[in-house]
Formats: structure tokens, C-alpha cells, sequence
């Protein structure tokens, strides 16, 4: 005799594989959820740095494979502990997230914007030569400094310093990010 709380349909065959179907999508999209979360920025919904670590992995990947001409840009926030200080945090999230709007409107669909941490971002440009890239950097640089952000109705001066790294042959994702990073960190010298 079956028990009260055995399923009406436990011994329709049929009945049974619709409900594994149903689990099996479930899980799956549950999994894709905490993907998304693994590597997207929860704040400015673009890819955090486990999401750019797989993007450059992809990127250099091409490199090698195809010898596309590729690189990296890194981005410094200028001021934002300045900003924090004086207006709070919420006022740096917004910055943040007038940063990554302005960015994202300024790339090419097929370019990558990631959340580096903090007030640190990059950018992964494919099909571009070290001088495309640099006029990429000195382009969206311009377009921070003249957006003209204003939070509570006060302006609030925005600017960025990019670093630039192309990517070489031998180059590992670390290796492009320490460069582009050093480049950034010479500009602000």
C-alpha cells in the first residue's frame, strides 16, 4: 500500500520525467544565477573582476590563437575618497555608476567594461593597435572630465587616469594588468 505522502503520479513514468525536466531547468537557472553573481558587479550590473579575469583569459586567447591585436585599458577614479568624504558614499555609488554609464556609452558592443574593485575599472579592447588604444584611453578620459555630474544638485568634478597594455605574445593576464596598471600609475606622477 503507498503511503499518504508518496506523489499521486509515482508510479506514471511520464509524470516522473516532467518533474525531473522541471527540477533539472530549475537548477539550471539557479546556477546561472549565482554565475551572474560570481561575476557580475552587484552595483553597476557589468562584470567584477572574476568577469574581466574570464574575459581577458578569452581576450588573450584570440591573441594567440589569431594574433588579433588587442589590449587593455585601466582606469582610476580620481578623487572618489574625496567625494566619499565629502558627500557620503551613496554620492560615490552614484559617481560610480555615472562613471560606468558614461563608459559603457563610449564603447565599441563588442569592448568590455569590468569593475576592477573600488574606483578601479577596465577595459578590453579587441582589434585595436597600441595607438587606437591610447586614443581610446585619451577619448574617455575626455568624456568623464566634461560629463558634468551633479549630485544633490552640486557639481561634482569628475576625472580618470588610463593606463594602457597591449597584449603581447608571451603576456599572461597578470602580466597585462601590472603594465597597464604601471602605465596608469606613470600618468599620475
Amino acid at each position: 500500500m503507498a503511503s499518504a505522502d508518496a506523489p499521486r503520479n509515482a508510479s506514471d513514468p511520464a509524470a516522473q520525467l516532467q518533474r525531473l525536466q522541471d527540477e533539472n531547468l530549475e537548477l539550471r537557472q539557479k546556477i546561472a544565477d549565482l554565475d551572474a553573481m560570481a561575476h557580475e558587479d552587484q552595483l553597476l550590473c557589468i562584470p567584477n573582476r572574476r568577469g574581466l579575469m574570464r574575459e581577458l583569459g578569452r581576450l588573450i586567447s584570440r591573441h594567440v590563437r589569431y594574433g588579433e591585436e588587442s589590449a587593455l585599458l585601466f582606469l582610476d577614479c580620481d578623487g572618489l575618497k574625496a567625494i566619499n568624504d565629502r558627500h557620503g558614499h551613496v554620492a560615490g555609488d552614484a559617481a560610480l555608476s555615472h562613471v560606468a554609464r558614461l563608459l559603457t556609452q563610449q564603447l565599441r558592443a563588442s569592448d568590455v567594461l569590468a569593475r576592477y574593485g573600488g574606483d578601479e575599472f577596465c577595459v578590453l579592447l579587441a582589434h585595436v593597435d597600441e595607438g587606437s588604444a591610447r586614443d581610446t584611453a585619451a577619448r574617455l578620459a575626455a568624456a568623464v572630465e566634461a560629463s558634468g555630474f551633479t549630485y544633490e544638485g552640486q557639481a561634482v568634478p569628475l576625472s580618470v587616469t588610463i593606463g594602457v597594455a597591449p597584449i603581447g605574445s608571451d603576456d599572461d593576464a597578470q602580466t597585462i594588468l601590472k603594465r597597464a596598471d604601471q602605465d596608469m600609475y606613470g600618468k599620475k606622477g
